[in-house]
């Protein structure tokens, strides 16, 4: 659904958080994509509890002034999956 690359880790490299709007059953979710800076990336999403099933968009932003990044990832929902809106 969405995309957005920062450096998550304060390594240098910059990593991809991606977005996925899907159902449970599928195994499939919000994305965290780790750069190991030699044109590998793995996902990390599970360890650093971000899989989420219903992303529709997200930004990566320095809200204050600290050496942390802030993900914020919008949701959607729909009447199918019982979610109301």
């Amino acid at each position: 659904m969405n995309a957005d690359v920062a450096d998550f880790d304060n390594d240098g490299d910059l990593d991809i958080f991606v977005t996925n709007v899907t159902e449970d059953f599928l195994h499939e979710c919000n994305m965290l994509w780790q750069n190991d800076g030699h044109g590998k990336f793995t996902d990390v999403s599970n360890e650093m509890n971000v899989c989420d099933t219903a992303g529709m968009g997200c930004e990566v932003l320095r809200l204050r002034q600290r050496r942390l990044l802030d993900l914020y990832v919008a949701n959607g929902s729909s009447p199918e999956r019982g979610i109301p809106r």
